[in-house]
């Protein structure tokens, strides 16, 4: 299992995972075309210093991608700039065997090397997985996010 950043190559095959965390978190709604809206995103990453995308790769097949970002952290609240995940994936069928760990410890690396000693994420409800992966990853409830349509 080899961690590493995207490459630019890598972007049109990351379907599978995209679809793989749309199924894992049906509470979200999503854009119709949102494959492509990923692929966007991630094509914008690859030029972004203040974001980055790690992938897991077996025998030459992307399996597990971990995004992060650094971002303001509201302009009243300290630290002033956070670490963020948006998306961690890993295919069904490679789970359980640490490859979300390794990830995030790459990720922890990355976010450390541009000193940031805070980060924040989402997780939705009764995604129980992945309540208690970060969990185990030692993180803890510091907000709640709410929502209402209009």
């Amino acid at each position: 299992m080899k961690i590493r950043i995207l490459e630019k190559q890598d972007v049109d095959s990351l379907a599978p995972l995209v679809d793989q965390f749309v199924s894992a978190n049906k509470t979200l709604t999503y854009r119709p075309d949102y494959r492509n809206a990923f692929r966007d995103s991630a094509r914008k990453v690859l030029n972004d210093a203040t974001a980055i995308i790690f992938v897991a790769e077996e025998e030459g097949e992307i399996v597990g991608l971990i995004t992060g970002r650094i971002s303001d952290n509201g302009g009243i609240i300290l630290p002033e700039k956070i670490g963020y995940i948006s998306i961690t994936v890993v295919l069904s069928r490679y789970r359980r065997k640490g490859i979300a760990k390794r990830l995030w410890e790459k990720l922890n690396e990355w976010f450390l090397s541009k000193g940031i000693d805070e980060v924040q994420l989402y997780v939705v409800p009764d995604n129980d997985e992945a309540r208690g992966f970060w969990q185990d990853c030692g993180f803890g409830l510091a907000l709640e996010r709410w929502k209402k349509h209009l």
